[in-house]
């Protein structure tokens, strides 16, 4: 509904729906909607609805005057508009005496066809038929996929029987290696860096262009510690950091966006005071995410709630603002024209014009603090917190499918949690003492080291480089081969430097204090 026409539909009050900025192709100026041609779809300044979902009909239904009579008109909503969708659920509206489905099927005959479902469905349980196992074996009777059963190393009936049972090689202890894959590193000096407000911010106010040189930009971006980093193909930068605000504790947040010449298009002050009590225990991280070329989201996920400020892409302008109230087990991620969360129950996609859930898929086993949340640009691992199964589920962000499901040995460490990696097809987790390799496209366990701390892990050129901290010894860095885990070589590192980044194509270390590059691989 517009705001600036309190329309009613089917006697329910516009405040009722979420607000979208000038509705006038559904329900706004234009009475109805009328039918264009294909290549004059397109929406207008805030659009007509549309997401990245199937073709469908919205029926729009307003009364022309507070007594007049009822129009109703038809449209069908192009499948390529990706901008301004309400829920589409609250666009298909229905006739109270026709009572008619949108694709002209009755709701009784829809009604009659689930009870008769059900009917049938009671039956066979009370007669002692397995009612999905009985379609199951006829899928496989006719050709189902026995190619898959093959492909599994092995599948148990434990949590179902498409659930793969855990089968994992020897762990190889990494924190005593053999000599003959020692290698030396060539480092460059070790750098000092203030916060990053002082270096994009020097005079109080962003910098007008990019304020780091190419040849020191991985070790400053690495040293400051920016908030949230992204930088796309293109070489486009969206960059978050922290900055004082007026509260006596805590800081707000600077979203800056930087064009691929450099050049400082837009910057974004998000206002974090209302979390300024107890600000360090209660931030947790935050994120950017660019959903072009329409809109670039930003916020903190909090201990209890999700800040969001969404703005567009060239102007900087903001579309929408506000906090979604749940926990979330990881940073919202963008998939096509939408924002991609995870709370404690299942997956949610939100609008990012309003933050009004699209879609929801809830998890078979319940999440939480204790959960895993291992994350990557498209796939979400989720292990149940301490009280529930021991198994790791994949879910994919498109449609929310499960991917696969496996047994655990253990309960995953939850705070290592960003090992999934897409382009190398492989995801890392650690139970206990031991950092496993499981292959992102099936679950099944490629390889296993025993590590006991809890070792970072980036991948760079096709290649895997984890840092093994021992108390009593030099820290280690190695190289892997990415599906099979072998060590390529592995080298002492400086003392202190504890933590490791992948950083513009550039493999960093970094000390509390200090950062080098490794400049020549060995």
């Amino acid at each position: 509904c517009a705001t600036s026409e309190r329309t009613t539909l089917e006697g329910r009050s516009c405040s009722t729906f979420e607000t979208i900025r000038s509705c006038s192709a559904i329900v706004g100026r234009r009475p109805h909607l009328k039918r264009r041609p294909a290549s004059s779809r397109r929406s207008e300044r805030a659009g007509t609805c549309a997401a990245s979902i199937p073709h469908f009909v919205i029926r729009t239904v307003l009364d022309e005057t507070p007594g007049g009579r009822t129009v109703r008109d038809e449209g069908e909503l192009p499948r390529d508009t990706k901008r301004d969708i309400l829920l589409y659920q609250n666009l298909i509206m229905t006739d109270d005496k026709t009572s008619n489905s949108s694709w002209g099927i009755s709701t009784t005959a829809i009604q009659w066809f689930a009870v008769i479902w059900i009917a049938i469905g009671m039956a066979m349980s009370y007669w002692g038929i397995d009612v999905r196992g009985y379609f199951v074996n006829r899928f496989k009777q006719y050709g189902g996929d026995e190619a898959a059963d093959s492909r599994s190393n092995k599948v148990d009936d434990t949590g179902g029987s498409d659930t793969r049972s855990w089968s994992a090689p020897e762990p190889v202890d990494v924190t005593q290696p053999d000599d003959e894959s020692q290698r030396s590193l060539t480092l460059t000096e070790a750098m000092r860096l203030p916060q990053c407000a002082e270096i994009f911010e020097p005079e109080g106010s962003p910098a007008e262009s990019f304020p780091v040189p190419k040849r020191k930009r991985a070790r400053v971006l690495a040293g400051c510690r920016p908030e949230a980093y992204r930088r796309d193909d293109e070489g486009r930068r969206w960059i978050a950091y922290a900055i004082p605000n007026d509260a006596p504790s805590g800081t707000d947040l600077r979203i800056l966006y930087y064009d691929r010449e450099g050049a400082l298009n837009w910057s974004h002050r998000l206002d974090r005071t209302d979390h300024a009590n107890h600000f360090e225990a209660n931030v947790r991280e935050s994120f950017v995410v660019p959903l072009l070329p329409h809109v670039v989201c930003g916020g903190t996920l909090w201990a209890g709630a999700t800040q969001v400020a969404c703005l567009g892409a060239q102007n900087g302008e903001r579309e929408w603002q506000g906090e979604l109230a749940f926990w979330s087990g990881m940073p919202l991620r963008g998939h096509e024209t939408s924002l991609v969360g995870a709370d404690i129950s299942g997956l949610t996609q939100r609008y990012p014009y309003s933050g009004v859930e699209m879609e929801r898929r809830e998890f078979e086993a319940r999440g939480g603090h204790a959960g895993l949340y291992l994350y990557g640009p498209n796939h979400l691992l989720l292990a149940p917190d301490g009280g529930g199964p021991k198994r790791l589920t994949a879910y994919t962000f498109d449609r929310f499918e499960r991917q696969w499901r496996t047994k655990l040995p253990g309960h995953p460490d939850s705070n290592y949690n960003d090992g999934v990696f897409p382009e190398l097809d492989i995801a890392v987790l650690k139970i206990d003492e031991t950092i496993y390799g499981l292959d992102l496209s099936d679950g099944s366990v490629r390889w296993a080291h025993e590590t006991r701390d809890r070792s970072p892990i980036v991948a760079l050129d096709e290649t895997l480089y984890m840092l093994v901290r021992r108390d009593d010894e030099d820290n280690l860095l190695y190289a892997l081969k990415p599906q099979s885990g072998e060590v390529q070589w592995h080298a002492p590192v400086p003392t202190g430097m504890i933590h490791l980044h992948a950083v513009e194509g550039k493999l960093i270390l970094r000390s509390i204090r200090a950062v080098r590059r490794v400049e020549r691989n060995p």
